[in-house]
């Protein structure tokens, strides 16, 4: 009995680490120099998005933000090459109501499987991503 308690506790840590999201540290001197919301940071990280595919990424939610009447979702954005953060607009909640209602509490840290966004130039002709769609989320 005491092997299997033993097995199943082994298992149990197995999974919960799994879904953890890996520390990442970049040399990236654009993301080193610049922050998240630097017009710089998101020209840069959408070039890297669209040569790594957004497919190939993981996604965690570190913040929910309001700012200039609009709202936005922060991430962690990694693979093996990639370690950077995303601010993603939200201009519709589908499947996040929730998230939005809560601000995010209760969310963060959560993988974010599926998430897909658009890069679009906005009048100012600054890089956005715009939130389209969650297959699921892992909390």
């Amino acid at each position: 009995m005491e092997a299997y308690k033993a097995i199943s506790a082994t298992l149990l840590a197995i999974f919960f680490v799994s879904c953890d999201r890996k520390s990442c540290e970049t040399d990236n001197p654009i993301f080193l120099e610049y922050t998240y919301s630097d017009q710089k940071y998101k020209a840069e990280l959408a070039t890297q998005i669209e040569a790594l595919g957004q497919e190939n990424l993981q996604y965690w939610l570190h913040d929910y933000i309001s700012q200039d009447n609009n709202e936005y979702l922060l991430f962690y954005v990694q693979n093996d090459s990639l370690c950077a953060e995303i601010l993603v607009k939200m201009e519709h909640w589908n499947n996040l109501a929730f998230i939005r209602k809560n601000k995010g509490v209760g969310t963060r840290n959560a993988e974010f499987r599926g998430l897909t966004f658009s890069i679009n130039k906005n009048n100012k002709n600054e890089t956005e991503f715009i939130y389209k769609s969650i297959v699921r989320i892992i909390d």
